[in-house]
């Protein structure tokens, strides 16, 4: 577990618009993130759900999905 933990949806916006972080530390920032506002949400649909979306289905660049599958192809020898 990392020792900067994202608590602020803010600093969440911020690594899901990052596009040289890795797939993985994206995730694990919204881990960590969901897990330290459990109790309001809010934030995370209104600020970062639709950021996440438009990431994982490519809608103005490249795709989360298009990105795994390449490195699945590309394991499968």
């Amino acid at each position: 577990m990392s020792t900067n933990r994202i608590e602020s949806f803010e600093a969440l916006q911020n690594i899901i618009n990052n596009p040289s972080k890795p797939v993985a530390q994206v995730c694990q920032a919204i881990d960590e993130c969901i897990s330290c506002n459990w109790d309001n949400l809010r934030g995370f649909f209104e600020l970062c759900f639709p950021l996440l979306v438009k990431n994982l289905f490519g809608y103005d660049g490249p795709s989360w999905l298009s990105a795994v599958a390449q490195v699945s192809a590309s394991s499968d020898g």
